[in-house]
């Protein structure tokens, strides 16, 4: 079975309606070419003034159909591309279920300046969620981390007394995990050797840094991340109907390029539940 054949019916039927606007927009580029070369062909057989002119400008006219002609169909083709890609990369066990629509309320605006309202939250929240992504721990985070560090360093170095009647020795061999080479880790020595005075040497250097334009704890980070998961979901999907109902109403809007496409397609895409042994 093939990821199209596991597609819900109104995901499936958003996607024949992708593929054939496609075809339509080569098949009006072929008939506009069509027009163009028999315009300038009628031009090149004219030898009246008036007619010369009005046929230049039908050509012209012909010619900026054909760009946007030609520029819609590399969107929509493209867009199809991503789709078939996307559904390539769908694992075997995913479920993919039609998203409930959401409800399309224009209050006082066209479907145009709706879309144009929501591209605007949507370019806001990605620029937020890199913000968050970025974000740097706070200071006091940093230094509870600090604290954690140098015990554990101070634990895993406790010197090893060897006493007999013969010897004696004192043995340090704690090394720095990863190296090529047995390399001491010195400031897992000091963390035992003097854990206060090495604490406070560190602070004092946290205490330097540069104060970050934006700090978050991992829990913070992590929630507003989830967040802004949900928020940009929800608006990419409401951006689609809104297209999708222009479009009902003989408005022509282009999808976004960068797309989700599950709501482009208005999918749901979930795992298998696991079987019970």
């Amino acid at each position: 079975m093939t990821d199209r054949d596991r597609l819900p019916p109104r995901a499936r039927a958003k996607i024949f309606t992708f593929a054939e606007t496609e075809a339509s927009l080569m098949t009006a580029i072929h008939a506009n070419q069509t027009q163009i070369r028999e315009l300038e062909d009628a031009l090149a057989m004219t030898t009246e003034d008036q007619r010369k002119l009005d046929l230049h400008e039908m050509i012209a006219q012909r010619r900026e159909v054909q760009t946007t002609h030609r520029a819609r169909h590399h969107a929509i083709a493209d867009l199809n591309g991503r789709i078939r890609r996307y559904l390539d990369m769908l694992p075997a066990d995913a479920l993919l279920d039609d998203a409930k629509p959401p409800k399309i309320k224009l209050k006082g605006e066209t479907h145009q300046q709706a879309v144009a309202n929501l591209r605007g939250q949507i370019v806001k929240l990605i620029s937020e969620r890199g913000q968050v992504e970025r974000a740097a721990l706070p200071i006091a985070e940093i230094k509870a981390q600090v604290k954690k560090w140098i015990t554990e360093r101070s634990m895993r170095t406790v010197p090893q007394i060897v006493a007999t009647h013969e010897t004696f020795t004192v043995k340090l061999e704690h090394y720095i995990d990863g190296a090529l080479a047995p390399v001491p880790d010195i400031a897992a020595m000091l963390a035992w050797f003097d854990p206060e005075h090495f604490e406070a040497k560190l602070m004092a250097l946290i205490d330097q840094m540069p104060k970050p334009k934006l700090a978050m704890t991992p829990s913070e980070k992590a929630e507003r991340l989830a967040a802004i998961k949900v928020e940009l979901g929800d608006a990419e999907r409401l951006e689609c109907a809104l297209v999708d109902d222009a479009m009902d109403n003989g408005i022509i809007i282009d999808h976004r390029p960068n797309v989700d496409i599950r709501a482009l397609l208005g999918l749901v895409v979930t795992k298998k539940s696991a079987k019970a042994a």
